[in-house]
């Protein structure tokens, strides 16, 4: 829609003015701020995700679920545990089987 009336864009046309600042006040008035700061998150676990695995992330070498059957299964076991640290071990095992 913006690129539509940006590309027809003529000043001596001053409705499209008007167009243009109707869409700016409709959007203002249905911003939440909420939404935005969720989306915020959202992008920053993603790019804090892929500064680790951009770094290298090294796996535990001493990793008891590396031969698990179903490590998944071993990491939702742990989660519902509370055991963190088990948790990460069993995820890495699930990723380093299924990349």
């Amino acid at each position: 829609m913006w690129e539509d009336m940006a590309r027809n864009y003529d000043p001596n046309q001053p409705e499209l003015m008007d167009k243009l600042q109707a869409q700016w006040e409709k959007a203002f008035e249905e911003w939440d701020e909420s939404k935005l700061n969720e989306h915020w998150e959202v992008a920053q676990d993603i790019i804090e995700g892929q500064n680790i695995v951009s770094s290298g992330y090294q796996s535990s070498a001493q990793n008891p679920y590396i031969n698990h059957n179903s490590p998944h299964r071993a990491f939702l076991e742990c989660i519902s545990k509370a055991d963190s640290q088990g948790a990460i071990l069993a995820l890495e095992a699930h990723v380093q089987k299924h990349p």
